[in-house]
This record gives C-alpha cells, structure tokens and sequence, in this order.
C-alpha cells in the first residue's frame, strides 16, 4: 500500500487571530487499484496567546469536516476536532514548532473508528474517539506569503489507553 499527499494551505490572519483552510489531495494505491481525489477539508481558528521575541505560544481547534469519499477511503466520514497548543520559535527565515493535541471523533455510538485501514496520512491507524498526540515541524519561508513546511507525529497516539470507548446504545 501507498500513498501521496499535497496540501494546499491558504491562512488569514488579524492580530492575535488566524484562520486557517486545508484542502488535500491523495493519490492511493492499494495493490495496484488506484484511487486520486479530495481528502477531507480541514479548517482551524487559531489565537495567539504569547508572543515574546521569537517565541510564540497558540491554541487553536483544528478540525476536519467529512467532505472526502469514506469508499475511496480518501476521508473519514465524521467530523474531527483536534484542540492544540503549539509553541513555536522563529528564526529569521525557519521556524520550528511544537504541538500537543488532543483529538475527538464525532462519530455515531463513540468507540473506535477507522481511518482507512491503518495506512498513513488521511489514511492512519485505527484510534478510539478521542486521542492524545504530540507533533513537531519545521517550516521554510521561501518569501514573504510564501512558505513550505514539513511535520511528523512523534507520539501519535501514544495516549490511546486514553481513549474512550462507550457502550453503543
């Protein structure tokens, strides 16, 4: 199984306040059928909370809405809150952050949910309604409203014993 990803991120931005709109699109190949398409889109109101220097403290809700066909396995079918706190120090053209992230899916009966069958990107690892993550980037700005960016999960899901899991009804 594999998978590429592009995202397309716009942010606007006023004082301490930012919106943020993430459109992804997928190519994924599962023993030789594949699928390309729109994954879900992700929207994130973002506050900041400190600035000092260089160091800067947000909170923000990042959350996806169901828009990616659930088939195709190209989106999750529910929506998805993901409440972070990043801190991030910036350099004069680098910046590098940190985040803490506790994620909640809004999913009919709880429990768990699946993301595609354990694959990677919009297509991760089963994980129960709620889970806690911890992620890093480093981010390049290639000119002024322009910059490229690249993140990994370091502890994804390391709080899964966290997760709830309630009884359907």
């Amino acid at each position: 199984d594999h998978y590429q990803a592009t995202t397309l991120r716009a942010t606007a931005a006023w004082s301490r306040l930012a919106l943020q709109l993430d459109v992804s699109g997928y190519r994924l190949d599962r023993d030789g059928f594949v699928v390309t398409g729109l994954g879900d889109v992700g929207v994130a109101p973002w506050v900041t909370l400190l600035q000092r220097g260089r160091v800067g403290v947000t909170f923000g809700v990042p959350t996806t809405l169901p828009t990616g066909n659930v088939v195709d396995r190209l989106g999750m079918g529910h929506v998805m809150a993901m409440p972070t706190l990043d801190v991030r120090l910036r350099g004069a053209r680098t910046s590098t952050r940190l985040a803490a992230q506790y994620g909640h899916a809004f999913v009919a009966g709880g429990g768990m949910h699946l993301h595609g069958d354990g694959l990677p990107g919009a297509l991760v690892a089963p994980m129960g309604a709620s889970e806690v993550g911890v992620a890093a980037a480093v981010e390049f700005t290639l000119a002024p409203a322009l910059r490229v960016s690249a993140d990994a999960g370091l502890a994804a899901g390391a709080a899964r014993a966290l997760a709830a899991r309630r009884p359907s009804h």
